[in-house]
């Protein structure tokens, strides 16, 4: 669901390398219960949307951090993103940045 909410719908957006390295952040977080997203898997209300360990996984990243300076200043996100999903977008990019290397 997060790739859909960051505008990555298609089903070639979704490699396997970078929902599993997403997968990785979210169970280190303590998101997900579980270190692989099961079929129909759920996460609470709490273990998302209240999780102190994910706000500031966000806060720490510098372009989640400028997406939420725009949209202070000029009153909605730059291109539609909001702070979680240029959070997301930056850690599935490590994947891509990890295979050049």
């Amino acid at each position: 669901k997060l790739f859909d909410y960051c505008g990555l719908t298609r089903k070639e957006n979704k490699i396997a390398t970078k929902v599993r390295r997403l997968d990785i952040e979210l169970r280190s977080l303590g998101v997900l219960p579980t270190d692989h997203v099961e079929a129909h898997q759920r996460v609470s209300y709490e273990a998302f949307v209240q999780s102190r360990l994910l706000k500031e996984a966000v806060a720490r990243c510098s372009d989640a951090r400028a997406a939420w300076e725009h949209k202070r200043r000029v009153g909605k996100c730059a291109e539609g993103r909001t702070p979680l999903a240029v959070w997301v977008l930056s850690i599935i990019s490590q994947v891509a940045a990890q295979g050049q290397a």
